[in-house]
């Protein structure tokens, strides 16, 4: 990437968005699953969440990559745009599970919003390299 950072590349949404959908969301939900008997999910369906997260939340990638271009060159707080990219994420979420509908859209919506903030404070902004 050379010197430019995560933040003008993009990187840091699919960071966030990768690490969200293939590995932080499906164990929640597994783990969610073992520890509360009505939603009786196992490691089994780890495959089925991956794969379906990263299909149902392809829209919301490429609205939050595009709304996250923009606003790292006009914002020059870091938490302020990660704040942002995170409120525009989750919202995505809960009207991608409103619209599937179900026993487990709360539980859906929650989970993966969770692992969307939780995944933005493990990687950083390098606001430094930002241009200007």
């Amino acid at each position: 990437m050379g010197d430019r950072d995560n933040t003008t590349s993009g990187g840091y949404i699919l960071l966030v968005w990768g690490s969200s959908i293939v590995f932080i969301a499906p164990l929640l939900f597994v783990i969610v699953g073992w520890l509360h008997e009505d939603y009786n999910t196992g490691y089994e369906i780890l495959p089925l969440l991956i794969l379906f997260g990263l299909l149902l939340s392809l829209p919301a990638l490429v609205i939050s990559f595009i709304v996250f271009k923009f606003l790292s060159y006009r914002i020059t707080s870091v938490a302020l745009l990660k704040s942002l990219t995170n409120l525009i994420i989750i919202v995505f979420i809960v009207l991608t599970f409103q619209i599937l509908g179900g026993s487990m859209a709360l539980l859906g919506s929650f989970v993966y919003s969770a692992s969307i903030v939780f995944a933005s404070l493990i990687y950083p902004i390098h606001s430094k390299d930002k241009i200007k």
